[in-house]
């Protein structure tokens, strides 16, 4: 799944910055939000979410900085968009 995104934004962008974090957990809540925060603090554009509750995280902070962001389960981005 993370290559195909690359390969769609590189193709929408082909001089797109690629940054990688990776939590190493799917059930903190607080280190997505911070890696999330991290990375838009960085300059990220689009962040691709994979990561269970991590993921939550993730999508708090994206609503706190009115970022973009992609997600594994789309379900899920609704849900906490929308919550």
């Amino acid at each position: 799944m993370v290559l195909d995104f690359v390969q769609g934004a590189k193709a929408a962008k082909s001089d797109i910055k690629i940054m990688y974090n990776y939590s190493g957990t799917f059930s903190d809540t607080n280190k997505g939000k911070t890696l999330a925060a991290t990375m838009y603090d960085s300059g990220a554009d689009v962040i691709f979410v994979a990561a269970g509750n991590t993921g939550n995280g993730v999508i708090s902070e994206a609503k706190r900085n009115v970022g973009f962001l992609t997600c594994l389960k789309v379900e899920k981005l609704i849900t906490g968009l929308l919550v």
